[in-house]
């Protein structure tokens, strides 16, 4: 009888011993996770060059067009840009176009090196215009980036995957478009975005959607269109998706800036607008404003920092420093005339925080 107390009494202290040491892990890996931060770096539109109609391409293949803003780029552990255009050398025009309205992209596959050189490795290639040259350039697209290892995202179901320092990330594009994960299926959105949350810490949520023009720069609680087509209610979608367990959402589409809005602790940047669109989209005035993201997060998806850096494009050129900082400063104005009870600040060079918080 008193072996088998004996027993019991060491089976207890052992199990007790191996709590202890599990409970103590848990705490060091909290303080060790407690200081990390996720870097992400995002960008608006990308046409690096058209063949449709004709050639209107740069200089070296598109070598240097992104070299202004490379070092910045690469701060990013995660580096996102909406491709707004197919990669491919064939394949049949699928649109009407309509002079003023309507446009076909196709930029030579031998770009997509570009991508990679800048830093990027992950694309939304959900928007209007993956598909002007059919499933044929879509395939084409999805190969080149294979080839590069840059991630992409956007089709249906689709969600790139990363992990950093142990962190598990989920990054999931969003158009208003058949065959893509649509905004506009409210129910089918969260319910990704929540399945990506219950196996990923961060989930970042990229989308193409809104009006367009210098007109559509304001956001409002109500649904957008373009030229009759439903673009969807963006204010609705970006809250939804945070309410649905998105850590940040970063959205495109409108080729203009937007303001900024903190909702829940998560980052919403609604617009990046146009980044570097070397043909065919038109660059004049704040359509050629050029805002380069870079935000940080904690491990557990709350906004930490962040900061606007100003670019503009040149035509015939692409893009360089803007010293002026209109992007920063369009985005600074357009945050507090649309969220007034925004609880983050922007200051003239682009230096996003919390109110409580002191700018870096």
């Amino acid at each position: 009888m008193k072996n088998t107390r004996q027993l019991a009494f060491k089976g207890i202290a052992t199990v007790m011993v191996i709590y202890g040491i599990l409970i103590s892990s848990i705490h060091i890996m909290a303080g060790e996770n407690k200081d990390k931060i996720i870097k992400i770096t995002a960008v608006g539109d990308i046409v690096m060059g058209n063949t449709f109609p004709e050639n209107n391409l740069p200089q070296k293949n598109g070598a240097e067009l992104f070299m202004p803003a490379e070092s910045l780029l690469k701060k990013g552990d995660i580096v996102v840009g909406n491709l707004e255009c197919s990669l491919c050398d064939s394949g049949t025009l699928m649109k009407k176009i309509v002079e003023g309205k309507t446009y076909g992209f196709k930029t030579p596959e031998k770009y997509g090196i570009n991508l990679k050189k800048a830093g990027f490795n992950v694309m939304n290639i959900a928007n209007n215009h993956i598909r002007d040259f059919g499933e044929g350039g879509v395939k084409s697209t999805k190969r080149i980036l294979d080839s590069l290892n840059i991630k992409y995202t956007g089709y249906s179901g689709q969600v790139a995957f990363f992990s950093v320092d142990s962190c598990k990330i989920a990054v999931i594009g969003f158009s208003s478009y058949y065959g893509m994960n649509n905004l506009l299926e409210k129910e089918k959105s969260a319910d990704l975005i929540k399945t990506a949350k219950d196996s990923n810490d961060i989930v970042i949520v990229t989308f193409h959607g809104g009006s367009e023009g210098q007109n559509a720069m304001h956001i409002k609680n109500e649904t957008e269109y373009m030229y009759g087509e439903l673009r969807g209610n963006i204010y609705e979608f970006c809250h939804d998706a945070i309410d649905a367990g998105a850590d940040a959402v970063i959205g495109h589409g409108p080729h203009v800036p937007r303001g900024i809005e903190l909702y829940k602790d998560r980052i919403i940047a609604y617009s990046l607008g146009n980044f570097l669109t070397y043909a065919g989209i038109n660059t004049n005035g704040q359509n050629g404003y050029s805002p380069l993201l870079y935000l940080e997060l904690d491990f557990e998806g709350r906004f930490l920092f962040g900061k606007i850096y100003s670019f503009k494009q040149v035509r015939g050129k692409g893009i360089e420093s803007d010293t002026l900082n209109s992007a920063a400063l369009l985005i600074k104005k357009l945050s507090f005339e649309d969220f007034k009870s925004n609880s983050i600040e922007i200051d003239s060079t682009g230096n996003i925080a919390r109110t409580n918080q002191k700018l870096k």
